[in-house]
């Protein structure tokens, strides 16, 4: 029985040896294993921090770009808004040239036509002696006349629209 006995005594020194390396090594593996998601923790906080940040940043930045782009828009829509108003503007003072219009007319010494037509265009501007006063211009050149205004004035106002439009767009830098 002896022999028996020894077999059990190292069969149970084996078996506690096998527990205690079991033992060790489940602890070291926990161990481990916590270390290692208390480190994935850390750099979590740590990446969530910063993107919390980041997200702040973001959403600032967004406001402001929001908040430029309703004010260019507002700019925008002023100057539209005014280009409409001088638009309609031009038209009813060009209705009312139209509706009261007595002729365009020229001093008859700057009329570089002929006395015998200068004489059958004239009005007297009440000076002695049949001398005329003023030349009325042909009804043509009035019309092309107040076509060139009306363009020129259309000119303005596009220029106006456009320079009222960019210049919130632009940075001015003056020269140095």
């Amino acid at each position: 029985m002896t022999g028996y006995t020894t077999l059990i005594k190292f069969a149970l020194w084996a078996a506690l040896i096998i527990a205690c390396t079991w033992f060790v090594w489940h602890m070291a593996g926990t161990i481990h294993d916590n270390i290692y998601e208390d480190g994935r923790l850390a750099e979590r906080a740590v990446w969530e921090s910063k993107e919390a940040i980041r997200s702040k940043e973001l959403a600032d930045a967004a406001q402001a770009m929001a908040a430029e782009h309703e004010k260019q828009v507002d700019g925008l829509t002023g100057a539209l808004n005014n280009e409409i108003k001088a638009k309609d503007k031009l038209s009813r003072d060009l209705a009312d040239i139209n509706r009261t219009n007595r002729g365009l007319w020229i001093d008859a010494k700057n009329c570089r036509n002929s006395a015998n037509e200068t004489a059958r265009k004239t009005e007297s501007a009440g000076i002695s002696g049949g001398e005329t006063g003023r030349i009325r211009l042909p009804s043509q050149v009035e019309q092309d006349l107040w076509e060139l205004a009306a363009d020129a004035q259309r000119v303005v106002i596009q220029y106006e629209t456009c320079r009222q439009t960019l210049i919130p767009l632009v940075e001015v830098v003056p020269d140095s």
